[in-house]
């Protein structure tokens, strides 16, 4: 009877080898799918969003100084200062789905009437701009074919120009959370906060 049953187990552990195999290379398949290259190596980007936080600090500091010079008190005086909001390009390289460099640069346009002290009458206006390149560390941690979630971090520099006043310095930018809605062509929006931009920016892109 035992030699009757071993055919039966022979035939049953042969199939069982077999079924193996057919899997091998479904199993394979999957494992090559996991480690395929991200979908995109580029990304290109531009944006408009809010003005760098080192000249709301500089316009809030000037406007509320309680002691003014004489010199002041007689010298021209700028009207309300007006600012374009940072106008940003940026080209990213994607390492990895979840993790991408991006190099930025940007600029936000300052512009200022100016008075005579004695008269009240315009005698010019004052142009300027703040420059910043930033580069960026960008960490995805929601990753669909259309939607993304990323926050970023970015050290950089600035030079700024304005009331015949240059000044460099080194600055940096947080993006705490950072959304983009489509494929190649895609729009994004974020909520950030350093010396490129305070507040929110939103733009489109492209990716290949």
């Amino acid at each position: 009877m035992l030699r009757d049953k071993l055919p039966s187990c022979f035939i049953a552990a042969t199939a069982f080898v077999f079924v193996l195999l057919l899997s091998a290379p479904s199993a394979h398949g999957r494992e090559k799918k996991v480690r395929e290259p991200v979908p995109f190596r580029y990304e290109v980007r531009a944006g408009w969003g809010g003005y760098p936080v080192t000249d709301f600090l500089n316009s809030e500091i000037s406007a509320m100084s309680p002691y003014p010079s004489l010199e002041d008190l007689y010298a021209d005086y700028n009207g309300n200062v007006y600012m374009t909001g940072i106008i940003s390009t940026e080209f990213a390289f994607h390492f990895r789905k979840w993790f991408s460099l991006s190099l930025g640069l940007s600029a936000n346009g300052i512009y200022s009437k100016r008075y005579s002290a004695d008269t009240g009458l315009k005698t010019g206006t004052d142009r300027g701009a703040i420059v910043t390149f930033m580069p960026q560390v960008r960490f995805s941690y929601l990753n669909r074919e259309y939607v993304k979630l990323y926050s970023s971090l970015g050290v950089g520099f600035s030079y700024g120009t304005f009331q015949g006043v240059s000044q460099g310095t080194i600055g940096g930018q947080v993006v705490f959370i950072g959304v983009t809605a489509g494929k190649k062509v895609f729009g994004f929006f974020e909520i950030g906060s350093g010396t490129m931009y305070l507040g929110c920016m939103a733009g489109v892109g492209y990716r290949f």
